[in-house]
């Protein structure tokens, strides 16, 4: 993979506080650095929004489900 391409990570999650910042973390700490990491919620009820929300960067992206599926 040339260095110039652009990787997508894709991650859903529901209800992931307790794995979620870390599994961000891991993705940032690559070495490879021209990635972007889509993150959909599937309507999550407990802290894991305020938590991706934290990271507050252009490479995440985060959307949102309008209904559990």
């Amino acid at each position: 993979m040339k260095n110039n391409t652009k990787v997508s990570i894709l991650m859903t999650c529901y209800n992931a506080s307790k794995f979620i910042e870390r599994s961000i973390k891991s993705i940032k700490n690559q070495t490879y650095k021209n990635w972007e990491l889509v993150i959909i919620d599937d309507l999550s009820t407990d802290k894991t929004l305020k938590i991706i929300k934290k990271f507050n960067e252009k490479k995440i992206k985060i959307f949102y489900l309008k209904k559990h599926i």
